[in-house]
């Protein structure tokens, strides 16, 4: 199936029978964007030994002194080993495995030939695996991706994949050689790690309302937003999502508006005395894109996971091979009574705990169009000059300033990307006047349209802003937004509206 047509049949999913539908060939959900998934690539550790020699394989070797664990980039001959991995036997069904252990992001890849004598790999392809036992073959345009190697012993050739491999294991097939099957290497990416892996949010709010939906709601009072691990009836509103059909083209999906390892699901029935309503059985697919779903396998057999028996007891999963993805749904396959269903997701979130910068407005890296404002008092007042410890120069003023001092003011940033914001600085007005901010709120959108305020433990977050012009008043932004655009609306000011601002983040 070719991913145009795969495209055209979710549409019609979409819309009309609600089904997955899975797309192989296309492997939208394991091969995907490398600068989302791996923005500051490196070894992944061939060559300096992270990667241990018990997790370097092969299809063969010629002895033991040829063995994969030779296939280092810049192996050197030593005490009677060779310098490459050689196969036992020259011909296409060769092929050489690193275990990467954990979930890994591969964006490429570097070959040498054998070190010392006239041997090496001139053409081969990928293949890469969550299991380690079912493999497929990395592909681009739809076609099997055939790279070119080497053509001497020790010069190196390096490759940029197209859309980066999500995977534990991945292999190595050589096509054509010189002489013999002999290749040393190494793969360049980033570990996607969740060793603490914890609840996503569901069931304390940190995922919103907007971001839940589903195939059917029974009725509004019913709806997606119900689905919360230990949600309790109230307000009307029942103890669980409810579909408004029984059949096995339903689903709850949740859309984590950034890519997140899920490690787990936790599943309970709908907490309503009238009802013994739950799921007994169900299966998971994923998507990066909202539009492209993958059904979540376990040796390439799509996994239908054992819901509940009763419609209070908690049922916890972990899953074999974590998901890397944005969108994850839930596709009840058998029930109780009537298809209800609460839950909560486990993993880990984009942390930037290691990576906190500011995001460019002081620096100027966030250019003059990427910063817009509802109004400003003349063009020496403009939104250009929001920037933290900007001063006033050449007839421009030392901040930013509305035209009218009302509620409905705002300052915007355009990331050209989506952003995780971990913090926000603000000053008010370096030169005339008292003029600052005290206190304002901040929107976040996704698309530049729809424009969500920023919460707190489900309350709308007011910040509290600045008590002069001149010092800086930081505020950490936790749980972090992930998003294109973020407005800031002031809601309390001294003199006039008045900004400086900074946002950090990663």
């Amino acid at each position: 199936m070719n991913t145009a047509k795969c495209i055209l049949l979710l549409f019609v999913g979409i819309f009309f029978s609600d089904s997955v539908v899975e797309c192989t060939s296309s492997s939208s959900n394991i091969v995907t964007d490398k600068n989302q998934v791996c923005s500051k690539p490196k070894e992944l550790g061939m060559r300096n030994g992270l990667i241990s020699d018990s997790q370097i394989s092969a299809s063969s070797q010629w002895d033991s002194n040829h063995s994969p664990s030779n296939s280092r980039l810049f192996y050197a001959p030593h005490n009677g080993r060779t310098g490459a991995w050689s196969s036992k036997t020259n011909d296409i069904n060769q092929w050489l495995q690193i275990d990467f252990k954990r979930l890994t992001a591969i964006v490429g890849v570097s070959t040498q030939g054998r070190a010392g004598h006239t041997q090496f790999v001139k053409s081969y392809t990928l293949s890469y695996s969550q299991d380690g036992s079912v493999f497929q073959s990395y592909t681009s345009n739809g076609l099997l991706k055939v790279f070119t190697g080497n053509s001497d012993t020790d010069t190196v050739v390096d490759h940029s994949l197209p859309t980066a491999i999500i995977a534990k294991y991945i292999r190595v097939h050589p096509k054509t050689w010189h002489n013999h099957i002999s290749m040393r290497v190494e793969f360049n990416g980033c570990y996607i790690d969740c060793t603490n892996p914890g609840k996503l949010g569901l069931e304390n709010g940190r995922i919103r309302d907007r971001q839940v939906r589903a195939s059917s709601n029974y009725d509004s009072n019913h709806r997606a937003q119900n689905g919360r691990l230990n949600f309790i009836a109230h307000n009307g509103r029942t103890g669980a999502w409810s579909a408004k059909y029984n059949n096995v083209n339903q689903w709850l999906e949740v859309d984590l508006e950034q890519l997140v390892v899920i490690t787990g699901i936790s599943t309970q029935g709908r907490a309503d005395s009238c009802c013994n309503q739950f799921v007994k059985t169900y299966i998971i697919s994923y998507s990066m894109d909202g539009v492209v779903f993958q059904a979540y396998k376990e040796q390439n057999q799509i996994k239908v996971f054992s819901g509940n028996t009763n419609k209070y007891l908690v049922v916890h999963h972990d899953f074999s091979s974590p998901i890397l993805a944005r969108y994850i749904r839930v596709q009840p396959k058998t029930w109780n009574g009537h298809i209800s269903l609460r839950m909560e997701l486990f993993g880990c979130y984009k942390d930037c705990a290691n990576d906190t910068k500011d995001l460019g407005i002081h620096s100027g890296n966030i250019q003059v169009s990427q910063i817009t404002a509802s109004s400003q008092w003349d063009s020496n007042h403009g939104p250009n000059n929001a920037r933290l410890f900007f001063t006033a120069r050449n007839g421009r003023t030392g901040a930013w300033s509305t035209r009218p001092n009302n509620l409905n003011q705002w300052l915007q940033v355009d990331f050209k990307g989506q952003t995780v914001v971990v913090g926000i600085s603000t000053q008010g007005r370096e030169d005339a006047g008292s003029q600052w901010v005290t206190t304002y709120m901040l929107y976040y959108s996704i698309n530049g349209v729809s424009f969500f305020p920023y919460k707190n433990v489900g309350q709308v977050k007011v910040f509290n802003g600045n008590t002069d012009k001149h010092s800086v008043v930081h505020n950490a932004i936790s749980p972090a937004i992930v998003a294109r655009y973020i407005r800031l609306e002031p809601k309390s000011w001294n003199g006039h509206i008045s900004l400086r601002v900074e946002f950090y983040g990663c």
